[in-house]
């Protein structure tokens, strides 16, 4: 395409011939490369050809790869796959789906999310409707885990499905769900999360993430001013200079 920089949009069209979740998810919204193709270059016209170079990512790029670990680890995935650079490149830019793909983003995600974490023998044995609703439970959830608040919102919120409707004949709206849920703590229910598992260290623009969840748990109990002591006092005369 003769462009200088690879930006989020080439991650896109790289996702359409990739031949894994993401490419069969966007398949799933009819999505194809040409019609995508062209609505990268309406945003980004051809420039001169660049063959045989070394392209840099721009900044908005490689904060896509950084959302990408993210993903993967927000669904405890121990490697860096096509799912997440989609998922990533939707956190990155809430329009995303919609200028490029020309499709909805949180239906998209929701798709994605459902192919990379209900496995073929699962699939088999639940309906079209509970493999949407949990897809659905986990795109509402984000980095948090999915709780039985999520899957029960999910699921009043597809009034055509059994429970929709059973829920509907019960005078039970999503949104009244919703609300109820918000008044309920999640601390002391059988939904709470367990300790952390990892963690995230921020200096400027650099972004570290350490697995290691004794210690992450041990972090977890502190707040910001202890934390800022314990790495004065880890670093040393480091720190003081």
């Amino acid at each position: 395409m003769g462009h200088p920089l690879i930006r989020p949009e080439h991650i896109g069209l790289g996702l359409l011939v990739s031949g894994g979740p993401a490419d069969r998810a966007l398949q799933d919204f009819g999505v194809t490369l040409d019609d995508t193709k062209e609505r990268v270059i309406a945003a980004i016209p051809v420039g001169e050809s660049l063959a045989g170079e070394r392209l840099p990512f721009t900044p908005e790029a490689k904060k896509v790869l950084e959302l990408s670990l993210r993903e993967a680890l927000g669904l405890k995935h121990r490697y860096i796959g096509t799912e997440h650079l989609l998922l990533g490149l939707m956190r990155n830019d809430e329009t995303f789906a919609s200028r490029i793909f020309d499709t909805d983003g949180e239906l998209l995600r929701a798709r994605v999310v459902q192919l990379v974490t209900v496995g073929m023998a699962d699939r088999s044995t639940r309906s079209p409707a509970l493999n949407t609703a949990l897809g659905r439970a986990q795109a509402a959830a984000g980095d948090e885990s999915v709780g039985t608040g999520d899957v029960l919102v999910a699921i009043a919120g597809d009034p055509a499905s059994q429970g929709g409707q059973a829920l509907i004949r019960l005078g039970v709206t999503e949104q009244a769900i919703a609300e109820a849920l918000g008044q309920v703590p999640l601390e002391g229910t059988s939904d709470a999360p367990g300790p952390p598992r990892w963690f995230e260290i921020k200096l400027g623009g650099r972004t570290a993430t350490v697995e290691d969840p004794e210690l992450a748990r041990a972090l977890g109990a502190l707040d910001s001013d202890q934390i800022r002591a314990v790495l004065r006092k880890g670093l040393g005369d480091e720190a003081a200079d």
